[in-house]
């Protein structure tokens, strides 16, 4: 991607949207602030390399983030497909700026959330303890991980990248609709591969973040599959494998 600072009506969007970013995150604390200035350097680093959809996506990803298991959340999640829906309608070759904007604004939500950063560690913490659960989410990363492949295989890289991201949104939006609706059944299924007093989802969050983000910088359709097998279907395999032959701690 070249840079190129955008036009004044670009850049008068830009800003806008800058100021709209501060409002709707509200930075309160430490974190939130870091998160409003990594976003914002990203977005504009977007913004004179592709086109405001892009950008715009990396603050709508923050926000959409942030507002996981919340009614916010639907209102996030229609800006952001608008926005992807303005950016294949005007500019469909600048999707490797959309997955890499929504991609690094994903890890950077995680990275410095105070509310994620202790679900890192509770998630760390409580690995391992629940074997069942802990196959039920290998098995189901599996799975996502074959599909992955076989989109890379049967489409072109732009479409397989779209597939998976809204596929990505779906799982979302089913596990924010299982946390707002407190049905039983619902969330006793997600929570059949999530382990006990964990944020629902974070690690697939954190594994979809880091995945596109490699894929976003990738061309070559093989690096590609190697990508996909290594840190998807490759460490769920090695987590089942772990499962089935322990291995006994050292005195």
């Amino acid at each position: 991607m070249d840079l190129a600072f955008p036009d004044l009506g670009s850049f008068i969007a830009f800003v806008v949207a800058i100021f709209l970013f501060w409002i709707l995150l509200h930075p309160e604390d430490q974190e939130s602030v870091i998160i409003f200035v990594f976003t914002s350097i990203l977005a504009f680093i977007i913004s004179i390399s592709s086109d405001i959809f892009a950008a715009v996506s990396a603050m709508l990803t923050v926000l959409l983030i942030s507002s996981i298991y919340t009614k916010r959340y639907y209102l996030f999640l229609a800006a952001i497909l608008l926005d992807i829906a303005g950016l294949v309608y005007f500019d469909l070759y600048q999707y490797d700026a959309l997955i890499l904007a929504i991609s690094v604004a994903t890890i950077i939500a995680v990275a410095f959330s105070r509310r994620f950063k202790s679900g890192v560690l509770e998630n760390e913490l409580r690995k391992g303890r629940h074997p069942e659960i802990e196959r039920n989410r290998d098995l189901f990363q599996l799975l996502c991980g074959i599909l992955v492949l076989i989109l890379l295989y049967s489409f072109s890289r732009e479409i397989s990248f779209f597939i998976i991201l809204l596929a990505g949104f779906a799982l979302l939006t089913l596990g924010n609709i299982a946390m707002m609706s407190r049905s039983d059944r619902l969330t006793g299924f997600f929570y059949s591969m999530e382990r006990p007093n964990v944020i629902l989802g974070l690690g697939p969050i954190m594994i979809a973040g880091g995945t596109l983000f490699a894929m976003s910088l990738i061309v070559d359709e093989h690096i590609l599959v190697v990508i996909v097998f290594t840190v998807i279907i490759g460490d769920a395999l090695a987590s089942l494998v772990g499962i089935r032959y322990p291995i006994k701690a050292l005195p």
